[in-house]
């Protein structure tokens, strides 16, 4: 009896001992948690807490509870949290050579190019993104551009304000004419409805989500852009981590998590097309073949941009060899744009 007793003992005092050395992971994002960029954020927390048996415990912050939306990485990188989601190209000219995943018509594919833009950029990251602990890319079905009118070739985005992915995107709508007015995500719906914008590149069930499928009813279907949106780890909660603890996180950070936190979003995006079918009183307008061509080609200036922006601030990277080992990649991977 004595011996069961101080076995349980023990073991109860192992269990304590092991919760008062739990870790806590703070992760912030910026997105509403009815978005699916919170479920993946669900997924791969739980999946992380799991795999830890406990001993890393995840709390989820969503919806700029702890920061601007273009704050994440540098709340990242001080420590503010200890691990997020952002999107680089809120951050214009500062992180240049991934951006390539971001110019248009680049990516036909999210989940199969998540994984390529992980096998391309995860060495690259560490020079890149020095500040963080580069985790996994989590992005979306390709973007499409949705307006208050009717827009068919590149003629018709005259005068248009738009609201851009990003500063690609945004360059990109400029030579076409529009004019590009940058807010953040969670700022469209105000921005659609002062009339400070008249349209804006989402994917398509973000539409619903964050409030613009009354007002934009105009959707030009061409796979336009995917954005790079990245899970990042702050470096010092990283180091501070048991050996057998960052063998978790390096387990949930890899090219297989990149495709699999991509295609949980992918899909759920794609779903947002037929359901503005069934709602009706929108109108899609798919273009292919000699109709896509002046799209495509209006796309060679930012594809230059790019390249000038990348040497400019790594004299000693190859633009165009970059540019080349990417959409290898991405071909090989089944995920290559036109």
């Amino acid at each position: 009896m004595k011996t069961t007793f101080l076995k349980t003992t023990l073991a109860l005092a192992t269990l304590c001992g092991a919760s008062a050395q739990a870790e806590t992971l703070t992760f912030s994002h910026w997105v509403p948690a009815t978005h699916q960029v919170h479920n993946g954020v669900e997924l791969w927390s739980r999946a992380v807490e799991a795999a830890s048996d406990g001993a890393i415990s995840v709390r989820i912050f969503p919806a700029q509870q702890l920061g601007k939306a273009q704050d994440h990485y540098d709340m990242i990188a001080s420590g503010q949290v200890d691990a997020g989601w952002f999107v680089p190209g809120y951050s214009a000219g500062r992180f240049p050579i991934v951006d390539a995943g971001e110019l248009p018509f680049m990516i036909s594919d999210a989940p199969k190019g998540a994984r390529a833009l992980h096998e391309w950029y995860a060495d690259i990251a560490e020079e890149e993104m020095s500040e963080i602990h580069f985790c996994a890319f989590a992005t979306h079905d390709p973007g499409r551009i949705h307006t208050s009118e009717k827009v068919e070739s590149p003629a018709d985005m005259a005068g248009v304000k738009m609201r851009p992915a990003n500063a690609t995107i945004g360059n990109y709508l400029a030579d076409l004419g529009a004019v590009p007015v940058r807010i953040a995500a969670p700022e469209a719906r105000q921005g659609v409805q002062r009339g400070v914008v008249d349209g804006v590149t989402f994917p398509w069930h973000t539409i619903i989500n964050f409030g613009l499928a009354d007002t934009l009813t105009y959707h030009l279907d061409i796979p336009l852009y995917v954005p790079m949106a990245i899970y990042g780890i702050n470096p010092d909660f990283y180091a501070g981590l048991s050996p057998e603890l960052k063998a978790v996180i390096d387990a949930h950070c890899t090219p297989e998590w990149s495709e699999t936190l991509t295609a949980d979003w992918a899909n759920w995006e794609r779903e947002g097309r037929a359901l503005l079918d069934e709602k009706g009183g929108h109108v899609f307008t798919e273009i292919s073949g000699e109709a896509l061509a002046p799209w495509i080609e209006a796309s060679g200036e930012v594809y230059d941009e790019w390249a000038q922006n990348v040497a400019a601030k790594y004299p000693e990277k190859d633009p165009a060899g970059l540019l080349e080992d990417l959409r290898a990649k991405l071909s090989a991977a089944g995920a290559g744009g036109s």
